[in-house]
């Protein structure tokens, strides 16, 4: 079979819309692949954005339950009155009636001037986010029946003086007497020396 040159001029013109639609599709192909890439791009990017966004929430969900125990704790010590100015007077009267409830025989202390904490005490520093530890040496003698009076005497110290006592020496040796002592005479002597610390803000 012979083609002849006037039957090209009835598929020229088909030829040229395949041409053309095969532009078009190769066209649309690299349209939508750039675009496939793009939004695939965006996506990652936007999951990146996420995690990290996840990531801040958590860590400042974090922070906040520290912050928030930080303060009950600040919060639980100052009811204590280890914050501010020493209560001085508060801890002449606790120390009267303490030793009135215990019955201490010959209860006698001196309490010292306020000074900065011992480095002993706070070996990183007596400064601390602007705070200053400072303290007053308490230092008594007293006649107790046995050691269990002892440690009850530091207990309610400890639990009722408004500041952060803490215990430097204590020493225990037999009373003059012990040997006639009688019910509720004191069989033994104590001495010791304590560090009561209160926190300051010199601001």
């Amino acid at each position: 079979m012979k083609i002849e040159r006037t039957d090209f001029a009835y598929v020229r013109g088909a030829l040229i819309l395949l041409f053309g639609a095969l532009l078009i599709a190769a066209a649309a192909a690299a349209s939508s692949y750039f675009a496939l890439q793009s939004a695939e791009k965006r996506y990652k990017i936007s999951q990146n954005e996420r995690t990290d966004i996840q990531g801040k929430l958590a860590r400042a969900n974090q922070e906040e339950a520290e912050l928030r125990k930080k303060i009950t704790r600040y919060q639980q010590l100052n009811d204590k009155g280890y914050f501010g100015a020493e209560r001085r007077l508060d801890w002449i009267e606790l120390l009267t009636a303490i030793s009135n409830e215990r019955r201490l025989s010959d209860f006698r202390y001196e309490l010292s001037a306020q000074h900065p904490s011992p480095k002993s005490l706070l070996p990183t520093g007596v400064q601390a986010g602007g705070n200053q530890f400072m303290s007053s040496t308490l230092k008594f003698t007293a006649g107790v029946l046995h050691e269990g009076d002892l440690l009850s005497l530091l207990g309610d110290m400890r639990q009722r003086i408004p500041a952060y006592v803490t215990l430097r020496s204590c020493s225990l040796a037999r009373a003059g007497n012990a040997a006639r002592a009688g019910d509720n005479q004191p069989l033994l002597k104590t001495e010791c020396e304590l560090e009561w610390v209160t926190i300051q803000n010199p601001s």
